[in-house]
């Protein structure tokens, strides 16, 4: 090993020490207690970014805010804002003879505040009008190129809010 190996390795081990001898150790605090959350506790999230029916593909990962604090005996167990995570369950574009986009999403897991992973259960879907009566209708009477018409593209907007429901109790610490 080089001098100069050495000293990097001696001056990366005294930083490492010195951080964890002056962080301060969180004592349990009299402030704080341990609130259950139910089961079935229903709570709101949105998506943050539009999702695109065309563009998604099943199982792609999809990053949602919880909407409103969730709160449990007066204390707050799941922060407004937290993340939430879920995935594409089927995903389809606008198509010809009128047929409508798709998007189903399923919302999966968000986190409490004392940092434990929640499971979620919930779905939610957009679906755009279905032209496919007036294309099909309009291409046999007057003109087959009316069967080349698109139904709606069922995008999913930015901010869309749905409900969805905590899977199993839980014990969360929470200040008090």
């Amino acid at each position: 090993m080089t001098k100069r190996m050495r000293t990097f390795v001696a001056v990366t081990m005294a930083a490492c020490l010195a951080a964890v001898t002056m962080t301060p150790s969180l004592p349990i605090s009299a402030a704080q207690k341990t609130v259950t959350m139910p089961d079935g506790l229903a709570l709101v999230v949105k998506n943050r970014a539009m999702i695109v029916a065309k563009r998604a593909t099943p199982g792609e990962i999809i990053a949602f805010s919880v909407a409103h604090d969730l709160v449990v005996d007066g204390a707050v167990v799941i922060a407004a804002g937290t993340t939430a995570l879920g995935h594409v369950i089927e995903a389809r574009g606008q198509g010809a003879i009128g047929k409508a986009g798709e998007v189903i999403v399923g919302i999966d897991t968000t986190t409490a505040v004392d940092g434990q992973q929640i499971v979620l259960r919930g779905t939610a879907g957009r679906e755009g009008d279905s032209k496919a009566v007036s294309s099909i209708a309009l291409g046999a009477i007057l003109c087959p190129l009316f069967l080349l018409k698109k139904g709606e593209k069922g995008d999913m907007p930015a901010n869309s809010e749905f409900k969805v429901y905590t899977e199993n109790p839980y014990e969360i610490e929470v200040a008090s």
